[in-house]
């Protein structure tokens, strides 16, 4: 089979590296995901996970390597002899690609959570009032909270708060979902509707990475489980091979410490 009839993957990372001065938080990290692959990210605090994914988001400057979109080169153009980064429109329509929930949630105070959700579709991608909120209300039923459309974020919890975030990503039609430590801000008996919200949405099929600590949501959830660890790939495949008999002493050590902690 030659190259051109090769199915090529999703989205692709191929050897990226990424330096905070002095300091290389990844390295030479490549992983390939296909479309509607569910990737859940470990590892310990400080191993890259949340660079790689703002890298992948065109959040922040790679060092090194490339990143691709269905064949599309994220964040960078050709120039000259080189490459230079992206800037402008050229790069926020990239970025619309990328739904990003982070860890604190970001929303709006001033807005009701209807408002939070059709804000970008209205003002980013030029949609009308009406077809925004329609799409907005049906965002909210799908996170469970129909109910909610005309609280504001004060009036809501926490983990409401994160099903919201949720919904304002999704409402953006992105093609990949980016999760970093979705409920790491939660009081704990507000983890498991977080949890569940991400469960469903994966179900349904769409491409996410998920960089998360919840093991047990993770051996639930992943088609697939990455073990970081100082900005590189230590361990990758099954979630039932990664997190039930790791191969790797660094990744035996990291999960046999979380499930004493536990």
């Amino acid at each position: 089979m030659t190259d051109q009839m090769m199915k090529s993957h999703f989205l692709r990372v191929e050897h990226l590296d990424k330096w905070y001065d002095d300091f290389q938080v990844l390295s030479d990290v490549s992983i390939d995901i296909d479309q509607g692959e569910v990737i859940c990210i470990i590892g310990p605090s400080g191993s890259g996970k949340s660079s790689l994914l703002r890298c992948v988001n065109n959040l922040e400057k790679i060092d090194g390597g490339r990143i691709y979109l269905e064949d599309e080169l994220i964040g960078m153009a050709p120039y000259k002899d080189g490459f230079v980064r992206l800037d402008g429109p050229v790069a926020a329509g990239q970025r619309q690609k990328f739904g990003f929930v982070f860890q604190q949630f970001q929303l709006f105070p001033h807005m009701t959570v209807l408002e939070n959700v059709t804000v970008g579709p209205i003002r980013v991608k030029g949609e009308s009032r009406a077809a925004a909120e329609k799409r907005g209300r049906d965002l909210l039923d799908k996170v469970g909270l129909a109910d909610r459309a005309t609280s504001y974020p004060s009036g809501i919890s926490g983990g409401q708060q994160q099903r919201v975030a949720i919904a304002r990503a999704l409402a953006m039609d992105p093609q990949v979902l980016l999760f970093d430590e979705p409920t790491s801000a939660l009081d704990p008996e507000l983890v498991g509707e977080v949890l569940k919200t991400i469960k469903d949405l994966a179900h349904a099929g769409y491409t996410m990475l998920v960089v998360t600590h919840q093991l047990e949501f993770a051996q639930k959830v992943a088609d697939r489980v990455v073990f970081f660890d100082h900005g590189k790939i230590v361990e990758s495949g099954p979630p039932e091979t990664v997190l039930k008999s790791p191969q790797d002493p660094r990744t035996q050590a990291f999960i046999s410490a979380i499930q004493t902690e536990v």
